[in-house]
Protein backbone atom coordinates (compact mmCIF):
# COMPACT_ATOMS: atom_id res chain seq x y z
CA UNK A 1 0.00 0.00 0.00
CA UNK A 2 1.71 3.43 -1.14
CA UNK A 3 1.93 5.90 1.63
CA UNK A 4 -0.86 8.75 1.11
CA UNK A 5 1.28 12.12 1.82
CA UNK A 6 -2.12 13.58 3.49
CA UNK A 7 -1.42 10.65 6.22
CA UNK A 8 2.53 12.36 6.40
CA UNK A 9 2.30 14.06 9.71
CA UNK A 10 5.63 16.64 9.81
CA UNK A 11 4.65 18.16 13.34
CA UNK A 12 5.55 14.58 15.14
CA UNK A 13 9.10 13.10 14.62
CA UNK A 14 9.40 9.26 15.39
CA UNK A 15 13.27 7.95 15.96
CA UNK A 16 13.90 4.46 15.78
CA UNK A 17 16.62 2.31 18.11
CA UNK A 18 19.25 3.31 15.77
CA UNK A 19 18.49 7.64 15.75
CA UNK A 20 16.79 7.99 12.34
CA UNK A 21 14.25 9.91 12.31
CA UNK A 22 10.69 9.88 10.00
CA UNK A 23 7.68 11.98 10.44
CA UNK A 24 4.53 10.24 11.79
CA UNK A 25 2.45 8.79 9.40
CA UNK A 26 -0.85 8.12 10.38
CA UNK A 27 -1.00 5.20 7.21
CA UNK A 28 1.71 3.25 7.96
CA UNK A 29 -0.05 3.40 11.81
CA UNK A 30 -3.15 2.39 10.65
CA UNK A 31 -1.20 -0.67 7.98
CA UNK A 32 0.10 -2.16 11.01
CA UNK A 33 -3.12 -2.09 13.13
CA UNK A 34 -4.45 -4.13 10.20
CA UNK A 35 -1.82 -6.43 11.05
CA UNK A 36 -4.31 -6.53 14.24
CA UNK A 37 -7.24 -8.07 12.55
CA UNK A 38 -9.53 -4.92 12.70
CA UNK A 39 -11.28 -3.19 9.82
CA UNK A 40 -9.53 -0.55 7.54
CA UNK A 41 -11.81 1.99 8.88
CA UNK A 42 -11.61 1.23 12.28
CA UNK A 43 -7.77 1.30 11.93
CA UNK A 44 -7.31 4.87 10.42
CA UNK A 45 -10.23 5.61 13.35
CA UNK A 46 -7.53 4.09 15.99
CA UNK A 47 -4.58 5.80 14.00
CA UNK A 48 -6.03 8.64 14.34
CA UNK A 49 -6.49 8.84 17.87
CA UNK A 50 -2.91 8.61 18.72
CA UNK A 51 -2.20 11.24 16.83
CA UNK A 52 -4.36 13.21 18.75
CA UNK A 53 -3.12 11.78 21.57
CA UNK A 54 0.67 12.66 20.56
CA UNK A 55 -0.48 16.61 19.71
CA UNK A 56 -2.56 17.06 22.83
CA UNK A 57 0.48 15.78 24.90
CA UNK A 58 3.00 17.95 22.98
CA UNK A 59 5.13 14.84 22.06
CA UNK A 60 6.16 16.30 19.00
CA UNK A 61 9.39 13.95 19.34
CA UNK A 62 9.28 10.46 20.60
CA UNK A 63 11.00 7.11 20.12
CA UNK A 64 9.59 4.36 18.86
CA UNK A 65 9.21 2.20 21.88
CA UNK A 66 7.06 4.60 23.40
CA UNK A 67 5.01 5.07 20.55
CA UNK A 68 4.23 1.46 20.80
CA UNK A 69 3.59 2.17 24.54
CA UNK A 70 1.44 4.74 23.82
CA UNK A 71 -0.78 3.28 21.12
CA UNK A 72 -1.51 -0.07 23.47
CA UNK A 73 -2.79 2.67 25.59
CA UNK A 74 -4.56 4.34 23.00
CA UNK A 75 -5.95 0.58 21.59
CA UNK A 76 -6.68 -0.75 25.57
CA UNK A 77 -8.71 2.81 25.70
CA UNK A 78 -10.74 2.50 22.14
CA UNK A 79 -10.49 -0.57 20.15
CA UNK A 80 -13.51 -2.57 19.88
CA UNK A 81 -11.54 -5.52 20.87
CA UNK A 82 -9.99 -5.90 23.98
CA UNK A 83 -7.82 -8.51 22.43
CA UNK A 84 -6.89 -6.02 19.79
CA UNK A 85 -4.00 -4.17 21.78
CA UNK A 86 -1.98 -7.66 23.31
CA UNK A 87 -2.31 -9.11 18.98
Amino acid sequence: MPIDLADIDPRIVVRDQHGTEAPFSRGVMATSLLATGVLTDEAYRLASLVQARLLHHERHNIAVLDLVELTRLTLDEHAPDSNVARR
